[in-house]
């Protein structure tokens, strides 16, 4: 029975890994727009976030992070303050109910 239920353990991880896969190339694009309206927001002088991301590491993985910016004047020159926070632990906290709960 403990085999079982490691099979099923880990089909449902798979399965959850598929379908975070085919979910980040469409979020990775309509993240690329909202950026672009935080940036503008921003250029108009108001803050923006916290908002979740996902973002590209250079090894090619995705982390999804919370991020709030902040414009702010620097020696007279308008800049723009970014905090990004990873929440990789929250989004695995966030699963671990349906992964409990999923029946095969």
């Amino acid at each position: 029975m403990k085999d079982k239920d490691s099979t099923k353990e880990q089909l449902i991880v798979e399965l959850l890994a598929l379908r975070q896969q085919f979910a980040t190339q469409k979020k990775l694009d309509e993240d690329l727009k909202q950026a672009e309206k935080f940036l503008t927001k921003n250029l108009r002088g108001k803050t923006t976030g916290p908002d979740e991301f996902i973002l590209n590491r250079e090894d090619g993985t995705h982390v999804p992070v919370e991020i709030s910016t902040y414009p702010v004047k620097i020696k007279g020159k308008m800049v723009v303050l970014g905090i990004a926070r990873d929440i990789t632990e929250r989004k695995k906290t966030e699963i671990m109910p349906f992964v409990n709960s999923t029946q095969i």
